[in-house]
């Protein structure tokens, strides 16, 4: 499987879809946070809670992916330094 290299506009995208626009990748208070922000965030966006959301699955799922998949680059980064 190869691997692809994280940007520094890939960590900045990550960390807004899981903080908010105000993620600042440099204060680096976002390592500490990661874990209990990404479990709120899948909870908030998947897929299996739309009925009680009163979203659509659809838009659910693609969230979800895009949590999922900025949890993975920030987790990656989490005792290292950023690109």
């Amino acid at each position: 499987m190869e691997t692809q290299e994280i940007t520094f506009e890939d960590v900045i995208r990550a960390g807004r879809i899981l903080f908010g626009p105000a993620f600042a990748a440099e204060a680096g208070a976002w390592r500490d946070a990661l874990r209990s922000t990404y479990r709120r965030r899948a909870m908030e966006t998947h897929p299996d809670r739309a009925r009680a959301l009163g979203r659509a699955e659809g838009e659910l799922v693609r969230e979800f992916r895009a949590v999922a998949d900025a949890y993975r680059i920030l987790s990656s980064l989490r005792s290292g330094p950023l690109p």
